[in-house]
C-alpha cells in the first residue's frame, strides 16, 4: 500500500515537473490556441436600426462653444491631477515611491 501511495505521490511531481519545464515558445501556443476562436466580438452586434439612430444622434450633435471646451478642459485637468495624486500616494503606499 505504501509504494502505491508513493507511486501516486511521485507521478504527481514528474507531472508538475514537466510544466515547470515548458518552454516559453509553448506557453505561447498553448494561449494562442485557446484563445484563436475567442476574436473580440460584440454579442450580439447591434441592430441595423440601432447604428442609424447612433448616426442620426451624431449627425446632429452641435460643435461645443469655446467657453464650453474651456470649462471641459478646466475639469478635466481637475480630474487628471486627482488621478496623479492618488497614483503618487498608492506609489509611496506600496514601496514605489519617488
Amino acid at each position: 500500500m505504501m509504494t502505491a501511495l508513493r507511486k501516486g505521490i511521485f507521478n504527481e511531481q514528474d507531472e508538475a515537473q514537466e510544466q515547470e519545464q515548458e518552454s516559453l515558445e509553448d506557453v505561447v501556443a498553448r494561449f494562442r490556441a485557446s484563445t484563436a476562436s475567442q476574436e473580440l466580438r460584440i454579442s450580439p452586434p447591434p441592430s441595423p436600426e440601432a447604428i442609424a439612430h447612433l448616426i442620426e444622434h451624431v449627425k446632429n450633435e452641435q460643435p461645443l462653444s469655446p467657453s464650453d471646451v474651456a470649462e471641459w478642459n478646466k475639469r478635466w485637468a481637475e480630474v487628471s491631477a486627482e488621478i496623479r495624486g492618488i497614483d503618487e500616494e498608492d506609489d509611496v503606499a506600496e514601496g514605489r515611491g519617488f
